[in-house]
């Protein structure tokens, strides 16, 4: 029995996990026009899962990340992701090595005893792939943070924010919810909870797209330094008003906060499915959902 362990474990120590996040060009040590942090983040989670379970060797994912496309919309967040994020596993010149001169194989071939890397990519079941892992990823994904990725968001009470995340940017038309739908919903809870809630937008649009909502009371606009600060500040909102975007989904499935959805092209979020509300228009049902989280 002990041989075999032994066996085991020298096995698991030729077994490496590469979490491959999207770009045009992925060098090991920085990606040219790569996806954003929250696609990037069902990777990073889904390759952390398979290393730990296994006692394979996770290898860092590379997350900065070079881009021209926020420069040119004028968008506050650059997404090069530099210094926001904690090296964890292999990295350095180490992690190069193991990537170029190290063959690829299938978890079966790892389990089958079968030294080299696997590659991880691809946005898998999306959240559904994570779920019963929920506890453990926001465990994971706090430990990666650096200290000042952190610092900006711990100043902050957040029991009486209700946190609104547009997306619009690079996004396609036919993924965007109009500014209308969420002016509707933020009228709907100051008419019903007067001033009880103080309302936080989280968007990589101007301003003059976000005016109608600007300009309602308790409203304001905030960034608090990169994309991952603004995760973790959306998650840690008492209610979230979101959008068909995968950076809604990171918010809500970290603190689990319930959220409404103006739609949603992805599967469950949420451990508890009745705190997730995707608009069907009905009104009623609205309003009864955000009574049952504002009282």
């Amino acid at each position: 029995m002990i041989e075999l362990q032994s066996i085991i474990k020298r096995s698991c120590k030729n077994v490496f996990v590469y979490p491959k996040l999207p770009a045009v060009y992925n060098l090991g040590f920085i990606r040219y026009r790569g996806s954003g942090l929250a696609n990037c983040l069902f990777i990073a989670a889904r390759a952390y899962l398979l290393a730990h379970r296994n006692e394979w060797n996770l290898i860092n994912p590379t997350w900065n990340n070079l881009v021209l496309g926020p420069y040119l919309r004028y968008e506050r967040d650059k997404r090069h992701y530099f210094g926001i994020l904690k090296k964890t596993g292999i990295s350095g010149l180490l992690k190069l090595y193991y990537l170029f001169f190290t063959p690829t194989i299938t978890i079966e071939d790892a389990i089958n005893g079968k030294k080299g890397k696997i590659i991880i990519d691809g946005l898998g079941n999306y959240f559904e792939d994570l779920i019963d892992e929920q506890k453990k990823l926001k465990v994971f994904i706090y430990s990666i943070l650096q200290n000042k990725t952190l610092s900006s968001v711990e100043h902050i009470d957040f029991k009486n924010i209700i946190g609104i995340h547009i997306r619009l940017g690079d996004y396609p038309a036919e993924f965007r919810t109009s500014i209308i739908w969420y002016e509707k919903v933020v009228k709907e809870i100051i008419a019903n909870h007067a001033s009880n809630y103080k309302f936080f937008i989280f968007s990589d649009g101007h301003d003059n797209e976000l005016q109608e909502l600007l300009l309602l009371p308790q409203v304001e606009r905030v960034f608090f330094g990169n994309a991952i600060s603004d995760i973790i500040a959306l998650s840690k909102c008492k209610l979230i008003i979101g959008s068909d975007s995968t950076f809604t989904g990171w918010a809500a499935f970290l603190d689990q906060a319930p959220t409404v959805f103006p739609k949603k092209h992805f599967g469950k979020v949420l451990i508890n499915h009745d705190h997730e509300f995707i608009e069907d228009g009905d009104s009623e049902k609205l309003k009864k959902f955000l009574h049952t989280y504002l009282t």
